[in-house]
């Protein structure tokens, strides 16, 4: 599986919705100065996200199977830049393991949306 740079993911996710996972629905409305400017489902923005910080995850889920949603982890938008990565083909919010995420190897996304803290690979 290839996982997309940062650009390619939120460019390829510009004007559609994605999912944060207790459910809620925002939209990448615009990318400037590497940063992705996220609203809701009433067009307010909710969240300025640094490109940097997508990457930091993606990277991290690349090398590690994993990545944690934590402030630490992510960045201060950590629920919003999960948000991105669960785009990823294959990535779902994996409910199995309570707090978890997966990125399943089967390729298979299916959301669960009980909340999560991490992102995993199995």
């Amino acid at each position: 599986m290839t996982i997309p740079s940062a650009d390619q993911l939120c460019e390829g996710l510009l004007g559609r919705p994605v999912r944060t996972y207790l459910g809620r629905e925002a939209r990448i409305e615009r990318i400037e100065d590497g940063v992705a400017g996220l609203a809701d489902d009433r067009g307010i923005e909710r969240a300025r996200v640094p490109l940097a910080d997508v990457q930091a995850g993606l990277d991290r889920l690349d090398a590690a199977g994993e990545a944690p949603v934590t402030i630490g982890a992510l960045g201060p938008s950590a629920t919003y830049v999960a948000a991105v990565l669960v785009e990823v083909e294959g990535a779902a919010y994996d409910g199995r393991r309570r707090g978890s995420c997966s990125l399943p190897l089967d390729g298979a996304a299916q959301i669960d949306r009980a909340p999560c803290t991490r992102w995993s690979r199995h």
